[in-house]
């Protein structure tokens, strides 16, 4: 069972007295005569003081949160370096860029400003990607690949003989579908 927040406070409140040599369970006096080394009475008064300990506690407890969220942050970036340089799955294309240069970067901005960086470099690569599987004008992917040259040389014939490139692959259906090929030298365009 997760542990409670009040729980999770003792716990640290008792680290916090065991660290300066006074266990939870000892009367302040014990906790002075087991310190080592000279200590000021400034330094010893504070940490009689049961709302001293409670501060020292809550600042531990900000600076722990403080050092999560800064490893979240660095993991979601080392995350979305990788997407961005190196592709996806779906889409496996990336930038040309390193990714400790994108991590570099945006650990160098707040953290609102890096969020849109990563946006604009997202659309970015979108962009780019669409425009390399579509082309400028958006008609077919242009990354597929071109039919093989033996079987070229014979689209070419039955298209030249008036004939569309669709029924070629009706005619050979060995060669698969006629969508994973660029077939745009075949087809012509109407002005």
């Amino acid at each position: 069972m997760p542990k409670t927040i009040e729980e999770m406070f003792n716990d640290l409140k008792a680290g916090l007295l065991e660290a300066v040599g006074r266990k939870p369970a000892d009367p302040p006096q014990a906790e002075l005569s087991t310190m080592d080394g000279p200590t000021s009475p400034t330094i010893k008064e504070l940490l009689q003081s049961p709302d001293v300990v409670e501060e020292l506690g809550r600042r531990a407890q900000e600076l722990a949160s403080d050092t999560i969220r800064t490893e979240k942050r660095k993991l979601h970036l080392v995350e979305f370096a990788s997407k961005i340089a190196g592709g996806t799955k779906a889409r496996p294309f990336g930038l040309a860029v390193r990714p400790d240069e994108i991590i570099a970067v945006l650990l160098s901005l707040p953290e609102k400003q890096a969020l849109a960086v990563e946006k604009l470099i997202e659309k970015t690569l979108d962009s780019a990607v669409d425009f390399a599987q579509y082309g400028f004008d958006a008609d077919g992917y242009i990354q597929k690949p071109a039919l093989p040259d033996v079987v070229r040389t014979y689209a070419k014939k039955w298209v030249e003989s008036g004939k569309p490139i669709q029924e070629f692959f009706a005619q050979n259906p060995e060669l698969g579908n006629p969508d994973n090929f660029n077939l745009s030298e075949f087809v012509k365009k109407e002005s």
